[in-house]
């Protein structure tokens, strides 16, 4: 109904199945839930192939995470999904997926990894690039339960103003020259497109360290 082809449209979904416990029980339960979620993206929405299939949360011990990983490898060889991925998964709990992959590792891995969260940003960055699993921040301008400090926009804004950008911008270009993909959600088109005018400019060194320095007083993430 949009009349965008299917070729210029990349479609993601999850699956939930954290409370499942025990590997076979992970497995056999995500697979349910992967199966559920085809066939009401094919009745609903004529998708019939996902971009990308990701686990929502991680189970609650290793073997729970292995199982939920391989219905998912499963799923990914049926057809049903072109690659794989994760979302809120620590870097441990990371490791528990690849070493119980078989067919497929992680692509993705969606954190808030944002300047609203204070976390060992550098550490998690560069246990995501060791691994090679592509880190992606949802929420990057934070939400309800984590918004930018003060101090932090402030200097977005003081930042901001040399380049002609919303302090939102600089915050969200602060993720970009990290090589941290993005997601953001709007109804407003100014404002998607806002968020995606990031790449005509670069942050100093010297405003990165500033901006890495000042999330330190944010709320804990880890």
């Amino acid at each position: 109904e949009s009349g965008i082809p299917r070729s210029e449209l990349f479609i993601a979904g999850t699956v939930l199945s954290d409370d499942a416990v025990g590997f076979r029980t992970a497995k056999a339960t995500t697979a349910r839930r992967c199966e559920a979620s085809f066939e009401a993206l094919a009745s609903g929405g004529g998708v019939d192939k996902l971009d990308m299939l990701l686990l929502e949360r991680p189970g609650l011990d290793g073997a729970s995470i292995r199982g939920q990983w391989n219905a998912l490898e499963a799923a990914q060889a049926t057809g049903a999904a072109q690659s794989l991925g994760v979302c809120n998964f620590e870097v441990e709990q990371l490791d528990e997926c690849l070493k119980g992959a078989r067919t497929a590792k992680p692509q993705l891995n969606q954190l808030q990894y944002t300047l609203a969260i204070r976390m060992a940003h550098e550490s998690v960055r560069r246990a995501h690039l060791d691994r090679g699993v592509r880190l992606m921040a949802f929420s990057p301008l934070g939400g309800p339960s984590a918004l930018i400090p003060r101090a932090t926009l402030d200097e977005c804004k003081r930042i901001g103003k040399r380049y002609r950008k919303s302090p939102y911008q600089v915050a969200l270009r602060w993720l970009v020259q990290q090589g941290v993909a993005y997601s953001v959600h709007s109804r407003d088109v100014a404002h998607l497109r806002e968020d995606l005018d990031v790449y005509g400019f670069a942050l100093a060194p010297e405003e990165m360290r500033r901006l890495e320095v000042l999330s330190e007083s944010a709320p804990a993430y880890y």
